[in-house]
């Protein structure tokens, strides 16, 4: 395990790794505004606002969560880490072009809030009217950030294959919530 190490899950051509801090390793990343932007890291240079990275090449790639989804989906033609919060997928980040043009066919979803955790006003079902994600509960809603990413992934992208962890990150003491500490 490298220092500051949560979180691992073994993929086919290398490691999905979540920090507990920024690791001492070198990293392509962006500043995060929750939008639907992804740029290719080759192109990049500083940190950029966008919320996602393709890369055609051997590379780190590195998103901030705090609850959100990080996503890593690979391609036939390339891979690409996206930060996948509720405002980045109501504005169709899936649906980026750029991310497009990797032809992507498996994705894997890390560490993030469970439903049971996040709970929302009903004025947000107007966010995703059509969609299963939401949950009545109790007269309480909820969002499952997870099965919208998955609806949407399989919407976009044919055929994609889609792996995830069920670690939440409001439960867990080793990765950070906003929701849980509010920061």
């Amino acid at each position: 395990m490298l220092p500051y190490e949560v979180f691992r899950h073994p993929l086919k051509n290398g490691d999905f790794v979540t920090f507990g801090q920024r690791p001492e390793i070198q990293l392509k990343k962006v500043f995060q505004k929750h939008t639907n932007i992804v740029l290719d890291s080759y192109k990049s240079s500083g940190e950029m606002i966008a919320d996602g990275l393709i890369s055609k090449e051997d590379t780190n790639l590195c998103i901030v969560t705090a609850d959100c989804i990080p996503l890593f989906i690979q391609g036939e033609q390339g891979v690409s880490m996206l930060h996948a919060g509720w405002r980045g997928l109501e504005n169709n980040i899936l649906q980026n072009k750029l991310l497009e043009s990797i032809k992507p066919n498996f994705a894997f979803i890390g560490p993030s809030i469970t439903a049971k955790n996040y709970e929302v006003t009903a004025e947000f079902l107007s966010y995703f009217p059509h969609s299963n994600s939401i949950l009545k509960e109790n007269n309480k809603y909820f969002f499952d950030l997870r099965i919208e990413c998955i609806n949407q992934l399989r919407n976009n992208f044919a055929g994609i294959v889609i792996e995830k962890t069920d670690v939440c990150t409001f439960d867990s003491p080793n990765l950070h919530s906003f929701r849980e500490n509010r920061s």
